[in-house]
């Protein structure tokens, strides 16, 4: 699937793996372009390689493409599901 948007922030962290490496990892927020009155958001988060080779900055205009992921975890008798969107490519458009 593909998403076009302005990228309202881009949030870059550091954090150590299980075997004691620094890693990188950058959250992206895209507001979609709309005339409509409500306006979509997605939240990326990048990691590793994809994190580091992610250049793009706030207020730029991109083409996102992306898939979904779906967790399902069970806890005390209930089910929950997570769904997240996985980042596979942004270009400026």
């Amino acid at each position: 699937m593909k998403l076009s948007g302005k990228i309202v922030k881009v949030i870059a962290e550091t954090y150590k793996n299980k075997e004691g490496e620094e890693k990188h990892k950058k959250t992206v927020i895209l507001q979609e372009i709309s005339n409509d009155e409500f306006k979509c958001e997605a939240v990326f988060e990048l990691f590793g390689e994809k994190a580091d080779s992610f250049e793009f900055t706030e207020n730029q205009i991109v083409k996102i493409s992306f898939g979904f992921k779906v967790d399902i975890r069970e806890y005390q008798g209930k089910t929950y599901y997570t769904q997240k969107l996985i980042f596979y490519r942004a270009e400026v458009v």
